[in-house]
Formats: structure tokens, C-alpha cells, sequence
């Protein structure tokens, strides 16, 4: 719009240069002829083709008048202002038609920039694809040979399992109903069914069976879990807190795959506080769901480890197997749930599980 109006202010100027100078100054006339060319140039450069021919059509039938009845018309002695009228609308016209081309051809330069990024984004996103395709395709192959090794060492297994049942069952004889002993004794039985069901599937199908669904405590899961680790942590000098939300209420799930993946996540806590320290577990109620919150005081995890952690056999302890937080990871996921660490070195780790 600013430049319209400037159009329009430098023709009117111009115009009436024209027709308040005598024709005597024949100089000033000169120059005022030139002077014409500016808002030609500025129309072509504003809008194209179309701005230039149409600001010099409106230049040169201003400019007629003036010829006719202060130069006396059209004879050779004005031969020079008739030529003047044909180079404005010639300059318009092609200062229009070059400026149009420039722009077409920056739209089009445009346009195929635009396809260009496009192109790569989608090939950015295949390239994505395969490499979480082919990482899949590895822990597939991992979890495959795990199978067929779980599967020929499930018979080895069995039959021990069976004794140690039945010499904790004797042992809970010894104990009245209440006492640490008795309570000692019945995880142990539970652990041990657990246990063979887990062969049992694995025998049976080559994979884990799916469990019936049941409704879950998850505060009495954990202070089980507790009760069933504290050893472990006292020897480990890990002092053990916890922040049980009253009004969790109740989720259905698989009561042994979260034991199992809980049992993961509190053994990797005290694990990681090799001098001692301190692991709180804390659930609350978030977004429609549930959350568990595992944190401890450990050396924390470096960033360049952050992306292995789930992967099959990987683990940065002698005695680790590297398969934990891989089994939990899938435990989760399967109820539905995600599973979020943050770590920092030094200060420690905190593993957040989040259930629906």
C-alpha cells in the first residue's frame, strides 16, 4: 500500500511540473520526462507485468494532454515526447516482464526446496524405520536363543524346585502363623510356585502363557516385596523408605509379572548403591492411572548408557545378566504402561512405572 501511494505521489509531483513549467524551459521538461521512469520502475518492481504496463499506460495518457495543448501536438518537433510515451510503456513492459520471471522462478526454486526438505524428511523417517527395524530384528535373534536355552534348562530346574518346596512347607511347620519365620516360609512357597509356573510355560509353549488377569494392591505387592528384600538391603547398608499412597485403589493385572518386575527394579536400586544409601518407593495416582516411583542415592547412570539399558544382556555389573530391566520393560508394556528413568551421575536414579 506505501507504495502505491508513493506511485501516485511522484506521478501527481511530476504532472504537475509538467504543466505549471513554460514550455520554454525546455531542460526542465527533460528532466521531468525522466522523472517518469521512476514510478514506472517502482510499479514493475511491486507488482510484476501487470504493475508496469498498467502504471506506464496511465503515465503516457496523463503525458497526452500536456503534448497536445501546451506543445501544439503531434508534429517533428515533438517527435522526442512521442518516442518518450513509447519507451515508458516499452520499459514498463519489460522491467514488468523480467520482475515477473524473477519471481516464478523464485517460487519455483521455492517449491522444489520445499519438496526437497519434504523428501528428506520422509527419508529421514525410513531411515528411522529400518534402523529401529533392524535393532528389533537383533533383540528378536536375542530373545529367541534366550528361549531356547530357558527351554533346555527348564528341565534341569524343575525337578529341584519340587524338594525346596517341600522343605519350606516343613520348615513352616516350625512357626507359628504371624511370626517372621512362617512368613519367610510362605513367600518362599509362592516364589517357588511362580517359579515353576514360569518353566511350566516355557516347556508347554517355548513363551510365557498369559495369566489370568486379577485385581492387584499395589501397596501390598510392594511391602511384600519389601519384607522379602529387606535383607538384602541391610546387607547392602541401603536404608529402605516408602511413600504408600491410601487411596491408590485397585488395577487388574498379572499379580507375578509385576512382582517380578518390581522385584527387578528394587534388587537394581540396592545394586547400585554399593556403599550404601537410600531407596524410596513412592506411588501415587497420575493421569487416569497409576505410578511407581523407584529412587535411590546410587552412582547414577552416564548419558552415553541411557539408550542400552533395555537392551538384552546388556549390564554394567560382574554378576549382572543383563536381562532385568529388559523382562520389566515388556512386563510393563504388556499391562499397558510405560517405563521412564532418569538418572544423574553421582546423585542416583529414579525409575518411574506408570500403569493404567
Amino acid at each position: 500500500m506505501r507504495r502505491v501511494i508513493a506511485i501516485v505521489i511522484i506521478i501527481a509531483a511530476v504532472t504537475a511540473l509538467h504543466y505549471t513549467t513554460p514550455t520554454s524551459r525546455i531542460v526542465y521538461h527533460e528532466v521531468y520526462n525522466r522523472l517518469y521512469y521512476i514510478p514506472i520502475i517502482l510499479g514493475a518492481f511491486t507488482f510484476g507485468l501487470r504493475g508496469g504496463i498498467v502504471v506506464a499506460i496511465a503515465i503516457s495518457l496523463i503525458f497526452l494532454p500536456h503534448i497536445f495543448f501546451q506543445w501544439g501536438g503531434f508534429h517533428a518537433g515533438n517527435i522526442n515526447m512521442v518516442t518518450e510515451i513509447l519507451l515508458y510503456n516499452a520499459v514498463g513492459a519489460v522491467t514488468g516482464l523480467l520482475v515477473s520471471m524473477e519471481r516464478r522462478h523464485r517460487r519455483e526454486v521455492e517449491e522444489t526446496g520445499a519438496r526437497l526438505r519434504e523428501s528428506l524428511r520422509e527419508l529421514e523417517e525410513k531411515t528411522n524405520l529400518l534402523i529401529q527395524r533392524e535393532e528389533e530384528l537383533r533383540q528378536s535373534e536375542r530373545f529367541s536363543l534366550l528361549g531356547e536355552m530357558s527351554a533346555m534348562m527348564a528341565h534341569e530346574i524343575r525337578n529341584p524346585l519340587g524338594s525346596i518346596k517341600g522343605a519350606a512347607e516343613i520348615l513352616s511347620d516350625h512357626f507359628r502363623k504371624g511370626e517372621d519365620g512362617y512368613r519367610y516360609t510362605e513367600i518362599l512357597v509362592k516364589e517357588v510356585d511362580r517359579l515353576s509356573s514360569v518353566i511350566d510355560n516355557f516347556i508347554r509353549a517355548g513363551a510365557p502363557r498369559r495369566e489370568q488377569t486379577l485385581p492387584i494392591d499395589l501397596n501390598e505387592l510392594l511391602k511384600e516385596l519389601l519384607f522379602f528384600t529387606e535383607r538384602v538391603a541391610a546387607k547392602g547398608r541401603v536404608t529402605v523408605s516408602s511413600q504408600y499412597d491410601p487411596h491408590l485403589g485397585l488395577i487388574r493385572g498379572h499379580p507375578n509379572q509385576l512382582r517380578q518386575a518390581f522385584m527387578n527394579l528394587i534388587l537394581n536400586g540396592i545394586y547400585a548403591m554399593e556403599r550404601g544409601g537410600r531407596l524410596t518407593i513412592r506411588t501415587e495416582k497420575s493421569d487416569g492411572g497409576i505410578a511407581i516411583t523407584f529412587t535411590d542415592t546410587g552412582v547414577g547412570i552416564p548419558e552415553e548408557a541411557m539408550t542400552e539399558l533395555f537392551k538384552p544382556f546388556y549390564t554394567t555389573r560382574e554378576s549382572g545378566t543383563g536381562l532385568g530391566l529388559t523382562i520389566t520393560k515388556r512386563i510393563v508394556e504388556a499391562h499397558g504402561g510405560r517405563i521412564e528413568i532418569s538418572s544423574e551421575v553421582g546423585k542416583g536414579t529414579a525409575v518411574r512405572v506408570t500403569l493404567p
